[in-house]
């Protein structure tokens, strides 16, 4: 049999113009589509477009998972920093742990003056502690 002695599926009285790739039954051509590309069935482009929407939303979900576990790792990155920068002691921070080399207070403190002479009661201090600051 061919094509031309097909009638449609859904009007009796009216002959085949198409046969559906999909489901090999024969249309009229009120009754079938244009989807990419081919003459389809409209059930067929149903089944398609649900196919298709399963497959945009299992991309939308393994995007949002993706994105909730890149963010949940910025956070703990960042947690873990803070905690590591809590922990370092305060004398760190003041200047006054020399890591193998004299600090910068102490030399300014111990540098001879070879213009004159000063009493060590006049010379500032440039990093003053915060003892002096308040």
């Amino acid at each position: 049999m061919n094509i031309l002695d097909q009638r449609c599926l859904n009007h009796a009285l009216r002959e085949a113009a198409v046969q559906c790739p999909s489901c090999r039954r024969f249309f009229c051509r009120e009754c079938v589509t244009e989807h990419q590309g081919r003459m389809i069935c409209g059930s067929c482009v149903a089944a398609l477009t649900r196919g298709e929407n399963k497959i945009a939303r299992a991309a939308t979900a393994r995007w949002t998972i993706l994105a909730l576990a890149g963010i949940l790792l910025a956070w703990l990155v960042f947690y873990y920093l803070g905690l590591t920068l809590s922990r370092i002691p305060s004398k760190f921070h003041d200047a006054s742990i020399s890591w193998g080399r004299a600090s910068a207070r102490s030399r300014l403190q111990s540098a001879p003056c070879a213009s004159e002479p000063r009493p060590q009661e006049a010379v500032s201090d440039p990093f003053p502690s915060p003892e002096h600051l308040s």
